[in-house]
């Protein structure tokens, strides 16, 4: 049975102590410490925190039945550019360099275009990996080159097999 741990308890644990400074190999010596490494996998070899999602809108195309997001999803308004611009700034100073940032929600694609290409680049110029979380309806081919061109370096398209979206 994985058993998991506090930041506190971790933090306090002399396995689990790591070298300062450096988020890959604290991210390492926890993993190693808790019993959690494998040979496969990639979290702590090369960057110090796998992937983070940032929802950069609640809207979406499709009525999946099973999805976490309400009925009311439609009229939540989307999070101002600024805010989610902040939020990408932090993240290298909290979850170290190279962070890859799955950009989703709802489908990112709803969002404002320009506001979508302007979190991309964002997100490629603080050093992180920005990928795409997507259903695909709205992601054409000129979405997708711009939004390359701004950084993107993945794309993941998503439907769920309860959606009931009519047609």
């Amino acid at each position: 049975m994985l058993a998991l741990l506090t930041q506190a308890q971790i933090l306090a644990h002399p396995a689990l102590a790591t070298p300062v400074g450096d988020p890959v190999a604290a991210a390492c010596a926890r993993m190693r410490g808790a019993g959690q490494w494998h040979p496969r996998q990639s979290l702590g070899r090369r960057f110090a925190t796998g992937c983070i999602a940032l929802e950069v809108t609640q809207r979406c195309n499709l009525d999946c039945s099973l999805c976490y997001l309400s009925d009311s999803a439609e009229a939540i308004h989307d999070i101002p550019l600024a805010e989610l611009l902040r939020r990408i700034a932090a993240i290298p100073a909290e979850l170290g360099p190279h962070t890859e940032v799955q950009v989703t929600g709802g489908d990112p694609a709803l969002r404002d275009r320009t506001e979508l290409v302007a979190v991309v680049r964002a997100i490629a110029a603080a050093g992180m990996r920005p990928s795409l979380f997507t259903n695909g309806i709205r992601a054409t081919h000129d979405l997708l080159a711009e939004l390359a061109a701004a950084g993107l370096q993945d794309v993941a398209f998503h439907v769920d097999l309860t959606q009931e979206r009519v047609g």
